[in-house]
């Protein structure tokens, strides 16, 4: 009956359709269901004051039309009028308690003011009732994003923004929740949705620029952030965003200068006034940053973020103390702030005094919750052994503003409380939450089958004649073997240099296994080049110092293998052994280096099978040794003399590091569990544990 007005109206051709329900109007002024729709177009072009007073011209001639009280509620909560909106959508759902708008309506309301709970009860009646309605999905959208669960936000917000894509602030929500769940190029791509639909979008240029520098796309984040300052010279955060590309290019004098301005903008902006805190120490000021900061805090003594970058500096310097002090002083001023008392309870774990970090946690948890501090709370409890309460304090902390490693830690929280229950299934799902948080693909490795063919007439080819780097002693182990303790232990040793840097990424041919070159026969002038580059990347750490050089693999590719032994003649190779299931357990519930989480379990026992496999070659094809780390870990200076031997020492003598690897920096924790508990285990892995024979 309204189709030539509702098709300009939907096409968004306002003009058309105003001028249709005027021509309507014309005929009879007291159509109400035109004075409605006259409403709904006046609203969308602005004229809001028009568009009142056709709606109750409309509502004079229906009073019980429970759409326009749906319109009005909408137009007053627009123009701020909330008590008016709230009476207008609780008469629109009274005419029609199905009415998904009116529950959106009052949702959104509910939203506004603070009251999660309620917003979301109102969001999921609205969403009962009509599954489509796009204000509610765009409610439970914001609702799952404000909790941190970003892919149940994604799914709701992907549904709103496919009914009204022309929303710019809809797409800018989606860009948010993409950007949470770490999905980058979606999330820049609904940035940019809403600056094409609104430009001069402040709100999203702001946050393609923070994208862009996520993904380290650093030209496009600046870009980003100069085309907001173009519109608005006045945006602190725009000239705060730039502060952070450019310091994140390492230029940190004009990150500075950038920072300045923003804080010049908006003299309460303490994000900037800690980068700018940060950089001044990194341009070699210290003294210069410190009074910065002692002048900001006497401003504003609770802007915590910059009283905790101020400590981290201090505790880089290993001035621990001064760093405790700063947080010790902020609570002799404010006995009363959980927040700082939060801050102290965090850096007494990491300084190792974990009765003191727990009672301060105690103390900050009676004034507020905060998600980290629950964590320490809960490793306290799993330390003293109350499995239930670290189970409670675990699943009840707030995870908004958790990490992903702090929810990574989380649920192994959960795990490791299950475990000492006896609840090996429940502490299994657990691991495997834990170790989804940051799952990529394992390292590809050949199988053996297809691997021993192609090394054979490889390795039987002589070395170099003349080698020109250090022949290391290679440390590898399977995840979840305890090579790590291993790797401390080598540290302590005073004859030992140990190499650990690969878990960070490294230039030499280690990185390059897939090289198709490297299983086929390399002239001695390529066998050369490899051989500098390991000098070089040796040489970039302080090069050979005369001690038994170690290197610590994260794995060994046998495809290497005939680079090693023909490039680094005389490499030697150190293998750390462990029960298959026992280091798949601990692998699972403790995790290992980054690049290494699970995904799927039996494919991660399918992979520990083959990496087992390739450093079986590699100890067939050099000069190997073998060691059990049980056995090793349990009396080190008893079970290490084969090791001292294999390293030409006369003994090994456990030292700090030693130690401290039995135990978590964080909380004091086992860093794995003790021999044999996989057996706990038999029935819940068994397919997992069948990959691994």
């Amino acid at each position: 009956m309204f189709e030539d007005i509702l098709q300009p109206l939907h096409a968004g051709r306002l003009d058309e359709a105003e001028a249709r329900c005027r021509a309507r109007l014309a005929a009879n002024a007291d159509d109400a269901e035109v004075l409605h729709l006259l409403a709904i177009v006046r609203r969308q072009q602005g004229d809001a004051a028009e568009a009142h007073a056709l709606l109750e011209r409309a509502l004079a001639l229906a009073p019980d039309n429970e759409l326009f009280h749906l319109t009005l509620g909408r137009l007053a909560a627009a123009g701020g009028a909330l008590g008016a909106a709230a009476e207008a959508f609780a008469r629109a759902r009274e005419l029609n308690p199905n009415l998904a708008g009116a529950h959106s309506g009052l949702g959104k309301l509910a939203l506004m003011q603070g009251d999660l709970a309620a917003a979301e009860a109102l969001f999921w009646t609205a969403h009962r009732a009509d599954d489509n309605d796009d204000e509610a999905l765009a409610g439970l959208g914001h609702l799952h994003a404000e909790r941190g669960d970003f892919a149940m936000a994604v799914r709701f917000l992907t549904r709103a923004v496919e009914r009204r894509p022309d929303d710019a602030l809809l797409q800018l929500s989606l860009g948010r929740a993409l950007l949470g769940q770490g999905m980058h190029e979606f999330a820049a791509q609904a940035f940019s949705n809403a600056l094409r639909l609104k430009p001069g979008f402040a709100g999203a240029g702001l946050m393609l620029g923070l994208t862009e520098l996520r993904r380290k796309r650093y030209d496009k984040a600046e870009e980003a952030y100069r085309a907001v300052i173009a519109m608005d010279a006045g945006n602190a955060q725009a000239h705060g965003g730039l502060g952070d590309v450019l310091r994140a290019r390492g230029r940190n004098d004009l990150a500075m200068t950038a920072y300045a301005r923003a804080i010049e903008l908006d003299d309460g902006y303490d994000n900037a006034a800690t980068a700018y805190l940060w950089c001044r120490t990194r341009t070699g000021d210290r003294a210069g940053a410190y009074a910065f900061a002692r002048d900001w805090l006497a401003r504003r003594p609770d802007a915590h973020i910059v009283r905790r970058t101020w400590a981290e500096l201090l505790d880089e310097e290993g001035q621990r103390e001064e760093a405790l002090a700063l947080w010790r002083g902020r609570i002799a001023e404010a006995p009363d702030d959980a927040r700082a008392r939060a801050a102290l309870a965090l850096l007494l774990e990491r300084s190792g005094a974990l009765e003191e970090a727990a009672a301060e946690a105690e103390r900050s948890a009676a004034g507020a919750r905060y998600g980290e501090v629950d964590l320490l709370r809960a490793r306290a409890a799993l330390r003293e052994g109350d499995a239930e309460r670290a189970l409670a304090l675990a699943r009840d902390a707030d995870t908004g503003a958790l990490t992903a490693a702090q929810r990574r830690q989380r649920l192994q929280l959960i795990g490791l409380a299950h475990d000492r229950s006896r609840r090996h299934a429940d502490a299994l799902q657990a691991f495997r939450d834990a170790q989804a948080v940051d799952a990529a693909p394992l390292p590809a490795l050949l199988a053996r089958a297809a691997l021993e063919p192609a090394l054979a007439p490889l390795l039987a080819l002589p070395p170099l004649a003349q080698p020109r780097a250090p022949a290391p002693v290679l440390l590898a182990g399977l995840p979840g073997s305890g090579v790590e303790r291993i790797a401390a232990l080598l540290a302590d040793q005073p004859g030992v240099r140990l190499r650990g840097d690969r878990f960070e990424g490294h230039a030499d041919f280690f990185a390059e296994a897939n090289d198709a070159r490297l299983l086929k026969p390399l002239s001695d002038g390529e066998l050369a080049v490899l051989a500098r580059r390991y000098e070089r990347a040796l040489l970039r750490r302080g090069g050979a110092d005369g001690r038994v050089l170690v290197d610590w693999l994260p794995h060994l590719d046998a495809r290497l293998l005939p680079a090693i032994r023909r490039a680094l003649p005389g490499a030697r190779l150190l293998v750390v052994d462990r029960n298959a299931e026992d280091a798949l357990l601990n692998w699972l519930a403790f995790g290992w280096s980054a690049g290494y989480a699970i995904a799927d379990v039996d494919a991660a026992a399918a992979w520990l099978k083959r990496a087992g496999e390739q450093l079986d070659l590699a100890a067939a094809a050099l000069p190997a040794l073998r060691v059990d780390a049980d056995a090793l870990l349990a009396a080190p200076a008893e079970a290490g003399g084969a090791l001292a031997a294999f390293l030409g020492l006369d003994a090994l003598a456990p030292g700090a590091r030693f130690a401290q690897s039995a135990r978590s920096t964080l909380g004091g924790l086992p860093t794995a569990f003790p021999p044999g508990h996989a057996a706990a285990y038999r029935e819940a892995l068994a397919s997992a544990f069948a990959a691994l024979r």
